[in-house]
């Protein structure tokens, strides 16, 4: 992330692939974090979720696998 913002500095959001990246982002961001850069991650952890409610993480993004494989058997069902 430091690399980045070095050949980057005009960054204005990340999207990292999980929450423990995306903490690793905002550790590196440092000040610019929720002022002129926003974070956001995946997995709803729950590091990830009081990071957001703290306000450093803008958003995580939460699966929920028994849902999707529902939804996916259904969906199924019906074309058929």
């Amino acid at each position: 992330m430091s690399n980045l913002l070095q050949a980057h500095p005009d960054v204005q959001g990340v999207i990292a692939a999980n929450d423990e990246m995306a903490l690793g982002a905002i550790k590196a961001l440092g000040s610019k974090v929720g002022t002129s850069v926003q974070v956001m991650g995946f997995d709803g952890t729950p590091d990830g979720l009081n990071a957001v409610k703290g306000g450093t993480l803008y958003a995580s993004v939460t699966q929920q696998p028994s849902q999707l494989g529902r939804i996916a058997v259904d969906n199924a069902l019906k074309a058929v």
